[in-house]
């Protein structure tokens, strides 16, 4: 508004007094750059986690489970482009009488970071690696497909989506064909003290073959933040560290899925490396 009132002030000013002040006129300050959209949008850092989750009934068969997820996330900066890398190793440590235990698929992500307008992007492939120790643990095929999200913070909100498909490309023609699409929407409100309040790890999962939803989760998240700060020994020894209470139900009845899910998560934050951007 005060560059639109200085204009016009100078149009109506008689050309010779324009001439006359601005001799005398000190130079105009230079503007200040407009802040960044997302200057309170940390960089990546790299992470490892440990989560569990504990599903007390399923939908078609009596018994409950426990799934162990390890999961790590490696930032890196290449000719001045941002990258990140995450990769997640699943764990069935008890399962339904009728089901066994072991390793499962694990994932392997490849992302591009880029700054936009009001937020900031991720896009690139994830790939899904037959490495099940079970064939009922598994898919038995390799699966890669696109990988896109967005994030955005707005005061104490950060809100955001991210989507990954997996298509399989190579494995037995025997096992099922792998044609699946993940929507993950998340919001998150910051709270004093570290605490912090939102939605689950919530998974809307999509099966082309046979076309049908086969999750539609709805779920709440509550998060604490342990800093250098904290005035637990432990906490200070492992600092910075993240953990997670989430609880979890499926709106849909599907063939093996859980009905409900209680979702507990330690994440390390670990330094940034020389080659990760500030």
């Amino acid at each position: 508004m005060r560059p639109v009132v200085a204009c016009l002030a100078l149009l109506a000013a008689p050309p010779f007094s324009l001439a006359a002040r601005a001799a005398d006129a000190p130079a105009s300050p230079a503007p200040s750059p407009a802040p960044s959209p997302v200057a309170s949008l940390p960089r990546p850092r790299p992470y490892v986690s440990l989560e569990e989750e504990y599903s007390p009934d399923y939908t078609d068969e009596s018994g409950q489970s426990v799934l162990l997820n390890v999961r790590a996330q490696l930032p890196y900066l290449e000719n001045g482009q941002q990258y990140v890398i995450r990769v997640k190793l699943p764990f069935v440590a008890t399962a339904p009488a009728e089901a066994v235990t072991g390793v499962g698929d694990s994932t392997l992500t490849y992302l591009a970071v880029s700054d936009a307008s009001g937020g900031r992007w991720t896009y690139g492939a994830t790939m899904k690696l037959p490495t099940a120790g079970d064939s009922s643990l598994g898919s038995g095929k390799y699966s890669i497909g696109p990988a896109a999200g967005y994030e955005r913070v707005s005061g104490v909100w950060t809100v955001g989506f991210g989507t990954t498909n997996y298509f399989s490309v190579i494995g037995p023609s025997s096992r099922a064909q792998v044609a699946q699409t993940k929507i993950d929407p998340s919001a998150l409100l910051s709270l004093p003290r570290g605490w912090a309040i939102g939605t689950s790890t919530m998974s809307y999962t999509y099966n082309w073959v046979p076309g049908t939803w086969v999750n539609v989760p709805l779920g709440l998240r509550i998060e604490k933040a342990f800093g250098t700060n904290s005035g637990f020994p432990l906490a200070q020894l492992l600092a910075p560290i993240v953990g997670s209470a989430e609880f979890e139900k499926n709106l849909v009845a599907t063939a093996d899925t859980p009905s409900w899910t209680i979702r507990v998560m330690l994440r390390w934050n670990l330094p940034r490396s020389k080659n990760a951007a500030p």
